[in-house]
């Protein structure tokens, strides 16, 4: 490992397993033809690497979520983002074995049947009403759902709020509401909590709870139920499942509601917050692909131009890339701060890696592949020492603890770059392999659990530690090394 020239090293190599190998014991053997093949691919070995492959790293944590997290730290079922993000990360793990581990497979089977393989519409489901309280038909579901997720952050469950006072109450932090456009009546804004947000944020405009300034146009409603994108993201696994069998109603129910939102041409706003760049284009690119029909990477590509490049009116357009910066804002409450959450530009990245890994056809894919190196250069720029990335990726001094959904989201989407084509590998491996060495030593625990996981929400915070797990966090860990044992073995 000491050895970087990379014809050294492989001449070092076959010379031990030419010149040595009738006396060796097995392991050493296998070591030397395990560094041959290395050099001969041009990657730096590690102690870790000889130890478990990403792939096994990837089952471990696996096998140690479905054992001991779901069902207690997380809900036995969920078709949110949560649970479909790490969903996905079982999707990438299982095609990065060669399609071979039915463990794998049944589980993804198993959960994607008992939704019967339909978009989550999440209005006062079994889990919805357990978790987060029945909404009222007037609800903004999705809305609701995201806000009591981030109250989860705080430890507050089985609470629902109607009014932005209960929410001032319930977090104790109006900064963990303030993107969201509940109507606040003269009493509760002159009640015990402030509607100023964060401090970079201006007052907010008198009669929403919003990021918008004094006196600028009211935020856009965050689309309902099978149209919002956070319940949008389980059609990439059906998409996945379809894929793998060559069965196409899977995606019967995802294709009838893209084709919905595809009818309203004029709609621009599903997308008002970077996550959602994630939860869709992991779907849209999928349904193109399997389709072939150009129309879902044409609306793919006119929510991402109206959600990232095209300037911001707060009402159809949001213009969360910082071109300037290389970096994705998370939100409108965001522009023109110095505030980069590490994982919403993760999410950003993961959904530029998989539009461009699965869009071969699509026509705006080199928009895409000039994003993800801008930003893929500026995030090696900015990469701890350690290897990994805090949650504000331009502030580390004040959030100073290496985060892992970031992290994972950074090495899968690099390792994905590099695996396109799109990313040099002379220039982006080793940060991908010092980013995976951490993510595989440090996050994961030898148990296999998971930790320095930040919860759910939507900006950088400092509320998490070496146990701190989720699913999601879990499912971007398995996607990570899912990607760089395609790199290593593929």
């Amino acid at each position: 490992g000491l050895i970087r020239h990379k014809r050294l090293q492989f001449c070092v190599a076959l010379f031990c397993t030419l010149h040595i190998s009738r006396t060796m014991p097995a392991f050493m053997l296998r070591m030397a033809l395990y560094c041959t093949l290395c050099a001969l691919c041009g990657h730096r070995i590690s102690a870790s690497s000889l130890e478990e492959s990403p792939g096994d790293v990837g089952l471990k944590a696996f096998s140690y979520f479905a054992q001991h997290i779901q069902g207690k730290e997380a809900p036995e079922y969920s078709c949110d983002w949560f649970r479909s993000t790490f969903l996905l990360g079982v999707v990438d793990l299982y095609d990065a074995t060669n399609r071979s581990n039915k463990t794998l497979l049944n589980y993804m089977q198993h959960w994607a049947e008992y939704y019967n393989y339909e978009l989550c519409a999440l209005e006062n489901t079994e889990y919805q009403v357990k978790h987060f309280g029945k909404q009222g038909e007037n609800d903004d579901s999705c809305r609701v759902f995201e806000k009591n997720i981030i109250f989860n952050g705080d430890n507050i469950e089985n609470k629902s709020t109607e009014t932005a006072g209960d929410c001032c109450k319930l977090c104790q932090d109006m900064s963990k509401c303030s993107y969201f456009s509940f109507q606040v009546s003269e009493q509760e804004r002159e009640g015990e909590c402030s509607l100023q947000g964060p401090a970079t944020k201006p007052m907010m405009q008198k009669g929403a709870l919003s990021g918008w300034p004094s006196g600028g146009p009211a935020p856009p409603d965050i689309p309902k139920e099978k149209h919002c994108a956070n319940h949008q993201l389980c059609g990439a696994v059906y998409a996945a499942l379809s894929e793998f069998t060559g069965n196409m109603t899977y995606i019967q129910d995802t294709v009838k509601v893209f084709d919905e939102e595809i009818q309203n041409v004029h709609s621009t706003n599903y997308w008002s917050w970077v996550d959602a760049l994630h939860m869709s284009m992991n779907v849209y690119s999928r349904i193109g692909a399997i389709t072939k029909d150009k129309k879902y990477f044409v609306k793919q590509n006119m929510n991402f131009n109206a959600s990232t490049l095209v300037a911001p009116d707060q009402i159809h357009s949001y213009g969360f890339w910082n071109s300037s910066a290389s970096l994705f804002y998370r939100d409108d409450r965001f522009l023109g701060t110095e505030i980069y959450w590490g994982r919403g530009n993760g999410w950003a990245i993961a959904a530029l890696a998989r539009a461009i890994q699965v869009g071969v056809e699509d026509p705006f894919r080199p928009i895409y592949e000039a994003i993800l190196r801008k930003q893929a250069s500026k995030l090696k720029s900015i990469q701890g020492s350690d290897g990994a990335w805090t949650p504000s990726l331009l502030n580390v001094s004040g959030y100073p603890t290496s985060e892992t959904t970031a992290t994972a989201a950074f090495v899968s989407g690099m390792a994905s770059g590099i695996l396109s084509g799109v990313l040099p590998s002379e220039d982006f491996l080793e940060s991908v392999n010092k980013g995976w060495e951490w993510l595989s030593t440090q996050a994961m625990q030898k148990s296999g659990r998971v930790g320095f996981c930040q919860p759910g929400g939507g900006s950088p915070e400092n509320n998490y530690d070496a146990n701190s797990t989720s699913d999601f966090c879990v499912g971007l860990l398995l996607s990570a090394a899912a990607h760089v044992q395609k790199l290593r073995y593929l």
